[in-house]
């Protein structure tokens, strides 16, 4: 029976991980995993045409946001607004 024991050997399970560990593999957000320690093997292959994700943040149904949590929410949409501008360019 094959050992899972290596699936936490980055510090948590992950998609990385559960790859490094020969169970299958994953979609990751574009970079050089080849840079994690232990990765040195993996390959990456580009998706070609790239796949788009509209994220969203969730909240609470039953209690409105703090202020914090707000703010917190405002300065996302800010950065993701002005990473799309920038982008354009």
């Amino acid at each position: 029976m094959q050992q899972f024991s290596s699936a936490v050997a980055i510090g948590k399970p992950s998609a990385i991980a559960l790859v490094k560990a020969g169970i299958g593999c994953a979609i990751v957000p574009k970079g050089n995993v080849a840079v994690i320690p232990g990765c040195e093997a993996m390959r990456t292959v580009v998706i070609d045409p790239p796949i788009y994700m509209t994220a969203c943040l969730i909240s609470s149904g039953d209690m409105p946001l703090t202020a914090a949590a707000e703010a917190v929410s405002a300065l996302v949409a800010a950065q993701v607004e002005m990473h799309f501008k920038s982008a354009s360019c």
